[in-house]
């Protein structure tokens, strides 16, 4: 790249932010952050007990979402991912399905499209 061209593009970019920031300084706020993550803040769990603690809060925050699956309810789920939420949520929101692949998606589509929100 030419220095002329990189003198431009220096130039430039700090009068785009001038100008943004003047228009709506909250949106610059937002759009021009510097964001850094520290990972030394967070919890380490399994895989397991992620998917669990995700189901459980979106369930939560939306009555719509619900899970079937064949032994999700009183068996918690073969790898123990729905460990609980049967007991939290009742047998109206976390439903054992009978081995029948088919059957069972089928029904989560059709309730999706009826505006549910069904995990299968």
């Amino acid at each position: 790249m030419s220095s002329m061209l990189k003198k431009a593009v220096t130039v430039s970019i700090p009068s785009v932010r001038q100008a943004l920031a003047r228009s709506n300084p909250v949106l610059a706020n937002a759009l021009l952050a510097k964001r850094s993550y520290n990972s030394k803040g967070g919890v380490e769990m399994t895989v397991r007990d992620a998917l669990n603690s995700a189901l459980e809060e979106e369930m939560t925050a939306d009555e719509k979402v619900y899970l079937l699956g064949e032994e999700v309810g009183q068996y918690n789920g073969a790898y123990k991912v729905s460990k609980g939420l049967l007991d939290k949520f009742g047998p109206k929101r976390v439903i054992d399905t009978p081995i029948t692949e088919s059957g069972f998606c089928g029904l989560a589509v059709g309730s999706a499209f009826a505006g549910l929100k069904p995990v299968c």
